[in-house]
């Protein structure tokens, strides 16, 4: 397997804080109300 280099890690890292900071509090809600998260697709870019 692929190991990342330290830079690859650091990126990871920083998507996975975002996740857990922006997505997971709200995707529940958005499923159930069958929304497009369009602000939050857009902060993911």
């Amino acid at each position: 397997m692929h190991e990342l280099a330290a830079e690859e890690g650091q990126i990871v890292d920083l998507v996975r804080e975002w996740g857990e900071r922006e997505v997971k509090p709200v995707v529940q809600d958005l499923e159930h109300s069958n929304t497009y998260p369009a602000k939050l697709i857009e902060r993911s870019g």
